[in-house]
């Protein structure tokens, strides 16, 4: 950032608009970063954030580009990149996990009551390879990634390599397509179908087990 030497660089006008509401709601949501991100903190986060890209796509997609331009300062575009790393930062944080690794994808779900929450994968490779080249982490706590990867389920002692993530032993498809028996005696519907040896839904096996037809 310190190589730019100019005050200020011509954008689009649209553009210009939506980044200067990036750039307000980075700063009206940065006290969130003090703490834990809290589900309600996340969803305001998401909300304003994914409104102001809402209005941006609708105005280039309802009017284009008015070919108007506005001036954005060099320091404005420092202080974004500066608070927006803040927040990269502050995301890295919260994904290390307890055993030293950190989190490469995460599920989030939309709650009825209001909020956002994280749920997480389990570990891969690339979560420790894009925190080590993320030039984030300080040289002891890198070291202390690498150490915990070869303790880790990704290290293959007779590989002595890595892999993308943890070998699981997965049940077989007959172990996982089973339909309890009291589902089956407590649905009128598949009881019929049963009668009638109708197995477009469910069938019974040679050893009393139902599971769904498989064709």
């Amino acid at each position: 950032m310190e190589v730019l030497t100019l005050a200020s660089s011509s954008i689009s006008e649209e553009l210009h608009s939506f980044f200067s509401e990036i750039f307000i709601q980075l700063n009206k949501h940065e006290g969130l970063l003090a703490n834990k991100m809290s589900k309600q903190g996340r969803q305001s986060v998401v909300d304003a954030l994914g409104q102001a890209g809402s209005s941006y796509r609708n105005q280039i997609y309802n009017n284009g580009f008015s070919s108007k331009t506005a001036d954005i300062s060099i320091a404005d575009l420092k202080a974004f990149i500066r608070i927006s790393l803040s927040f990269i930062d502050h995301s890295i944080d919260a994904n290390k996990r307890g055993d030293g690794l950190y989190h490469a994808y995460n599920l989030i779900t939309f709650e009825d009551q209001g909020g956002v929450s994280i749920s997480y994968l389990d570990e891969m490779l690339e979560g420790q390879v894009a925190v080590l080249s993320s030039g984030y982490l300080s040289p002891a706590q890198a070291n202390e990634v690498l150490n915990q990867m070869r303790k880790s389920k990704l290290y293959r002692e007779d590989q002595n390599s890595y892999i993308l993530y943890p070998n699981k032993d997965l049940p077989r498809f007959f172990e996982k397509n089973n339909v309890p028996i009291e589902v089956v005696e407590n649905s009128s519907l598949l009881k019929t179908l049963l009668t009638e040896n109708n197995k477009q839904v469910i069938q019974k096996d040679s050893v009393g087990k139902y599971h769904f037809n498989k064709f």
